[in-house]
């Protein structure tokens, strides 16, 4: 019988090592060696990335953000009795084969090397091409940013494996700083590692008794090079690294370093490509009356600036490869600032709202119904939806019944506005009605636009990434506000759609209108002036605020204090803080592709924001903030 697990689950399987009779007592491992036999200096040789298991952490993060490519696996558990490469070697490389390596390139395969018959050490390459027609031709290739697989071979790691119980922990110094004497069998294992990663070029070993695992950073002597080979150790027990664990690291680091980025590279998809006329419209296939292609229109000429109202003016695909059209946008970028700020909203003007223009117009981000994501435990569930705010019945009639009609809107007070800010905030009522309201206006006048002054250092499609289209911003936020409908009022605020606003100066930009949250954010709820016991409630409700987001796919990149409201809980004499999060425009969610979200993408986490921005003391962050799950990936 078949099961899927997660690749992590899958390199963490429980594998049953082949104890001896009698284990732990195996006399032939007992002894050191004899003070006269020659001895290994490891003093200097620290691994060169510090603690394999702590480094191997990002590695373990790209399996969690994998966890959706399953690994098909038999329910019944490998056997103690079976071999090494059953074990270990075979189900890793099947895997490494399948996720780390480009399309085309040869199957890393397991090669037994020459060992003395009876001998109780077994010694495996992992290599490329050492079954190739002329392999015993070819060179090994050097440990290099790029090697050419149709002319050399490349052994990416040396396996040895010894009787469980071989490998002594102590006997391999966490530090350095003496000479490295073991039993006679592992310095013996040791000395053909090195050997061996010298003759084949292998930039990694690992030596393993099943129950510990010995890795080896090596870095072999070049061809024509006077500096000799150097090398580190570290050794860990398997319950910290599992064998299958450290083996599929130490591949996909070398995969990644000869430029093969399918695991754990950039999380980035350049634009390569598209129309130049970005609106939906003319994307949509259109058929005749008797359901036959009608051709497209050509696309429409370029604009002239004067005549460009917003960012969808202007096709990104053509300003990453036409200098002009670029600096045109820019030029044009700054008349339109300059006339917004002349003209920015005041208290007391109206604004026009047209409902649910951006569902009516744009496509929306939905997740793929194929890719169920495991439900938000109850525990959490329980605390984000503790405190609820009612939602207003008259604001959500009079929406419905002007749907794609204009409803108008005044001003009240002005939140947030002006430059470099990719969302002007006003709060205000809708007219006829009471409640009050908070109006997001994504005017793209006064979006932060980098200039680029590296513009031809970088390739065409790496040009302009921090380029932001409203609607881009939008796609984020609303589908957020979707997935979590079920936590609006609790959680998030209560969502009254996403619309198109025309302001006075006629100008229009897409909008939501949300609830007002009325209280300070993090940044000014003075967390560290309350009672250890409201900090430490208060950070473990923004753990679970955290967690539950999270288990739905979504990860925020650009966190701040402000994005936390801090809401007092109602009746509470210590006057202990709920949580709510808003502001999603640039949310990220997992829509059903093979890789997840990663939960930190170049930013820093909020927790770091609570513990260094904030001064919450160290001990109540380690005991609230609980770990990370591979579901919150």
């Amino acid at each position: 019988m078949k099961i899927k697990v997660s690749p992590e689950q899958f390199l963490r399987i429980a594998v049953p090592p082949n104890l001896p009779h009698g284990f732990p007592e195996v006399a032939s491992t007992s002894d050191h060696a004899a003070d006269n036999s020659p001895s290994l200096d490891i003093r200097a040789t620290i691994w060169q990335y510090g603690r394999l298991s702590s480094f191997a952490s990002g590695f373990t993060r790209a399996l969690k953000e994998h966890r959706f490519s399953t690994v098909e696996i038999d329910t019944e558990l490998p056997r103690a009795s079976d071999s090494v490469v059953a074990k270990y070697i075979e189900p890793v490389l099947d895997y490494a084969n399948r996720e780390f390596f480009d399309i085309g390139t040869p199957r890393l395969e397991a090669v037994l090397h020459t060992t003395a018959e009876g001998d109780p050490m077994q010694i495996f390459l992992l290599a490329m091409n050492t079954s190739a027609e002329g392999a015993e031709d070819r060179e090994w290739a050097e440990p290099v940013s790029k090697v050419d697989l149709s002319l050399e071979k490349k052994c990416f790691c040396v396996f040895i494996s010894l009787a469980p119980g071989s490998i002594r922990l102590a006997d391999f110094p966490e530090t350095g700083g003496r000479p490295f004497t073991s039993t006679p069998l592992v310095e013996r294992a040791v000395y053909h590692l090195i050997d061996i990663c010298d003759e084949t070029c292998a930039p990694f070993g690992i030596i393993t008794d099943e129950l510990a695992v010995v890795g080896l950073n090596h870095h072999p002597k070049l061809r024509g090079d006077s500096v000799g080979s150097s090398h580190s150790f570290q050794a860990l027990p398997v319950s910290e690294t599992p064998v299958r664990m450290a083996l599929a690291y130490l591949l996909s680091f070398e995969a990644l370093a000869i430029g093969h980025r399918r695991f754990g590279g950039d999380h980035f998809s350049p634009c390569l490509g598209c129309l130049y006329n970005p609106r939906e419209e003319h994307l949509l296939p259109k058929r005749d009356d008797q359901g036959r292609n009608i051709p497209p229109p050509p696309p429409p000429p370029f604009l002239p600036l004067e005549n460009r109202r917003s960012f969808e003016d202007f096709d990104f695909y053509t300003m990453q490869r036409d200098p002009k059209e670029w600096q045109g946008f820019l030029q044009w970028k700054q008349t339109m600032e300059n006339d917004a700020l002349l003209h920015a909203l005041r208290p007391g003007q109206m604004v026009s709202i047209c409902v649910d223009f951006f569902r009516d117009r744009y496509s929306c981000h939905r997740r793929s119904p194929l890719y169920t994501l495991p439900p938000v435990p109850d525990e959490t569930m329980n605390i984000v939806t503790e405190i609820t705010r009612p939602r207003s019945s008259t604001v959500d009639q009079m929406l419905r019944r002007h749907k794609l009609k204009t409803v108008a809107f005044e001003v009240t007070h002005v939140v947030q506005a002006g430059w470099g800010k990719y969302s002007q905030v006003f709060f205000g009522r809708l007219s006829g009605t009471t409640q009050q309201l908070c109006l997001k206006v994504y005017d793209e006048r006064l979006f932060h636009v980098d200039k680029e002054t590296n513009f031809f250092d970088k390739r065409p499609e790496l040009r302009l990434q921090y380029l932001n289209y409203a609607v881009d911003l939008v796609r984020r936020e609303e589908a957020v506000y979707d997935c979590l409908q079920d936590m609006q009022g609790s959680l998030i605020p209560h969502c009254y759609g996403f619309h198109q606003v025309t302001l006075p100066d006629g100008s229009q930009w897409l909008a939501v209108l949300l609830e007002v949250i009325d209280a300070p954010d993090l940044s000014e709820a003075g967390l560290t002036e309350l009672s250890i016991t409201a900090q430490r409630d208060f950070v473990t409700r923004l753990r679970h605020a955290v967690r539950a987001i999270r288990y739905r796919g979504i990860v925020q990149t650009d966190w701040h204090l402000a994005q936390v409201y801090c809401p007092k809980i109602p009746g509470d004499e210590e006057g202990r803080l709920s949580v709510v999060l808003l502001d999603f425009a640039f949310a990220l969610q997992h829509l059903g592709d093979s890789t997840a979200v990663r939960i930190n993408i170049g930013f820093l986490p909020i927790e770091y924001y609570v513990q260094f921005g904030l001064r919450v003391n160290k001990q109540i962050m380690d005991e609230c903030w609980f770990p990370y799950v591979e579901a919150e990936y």
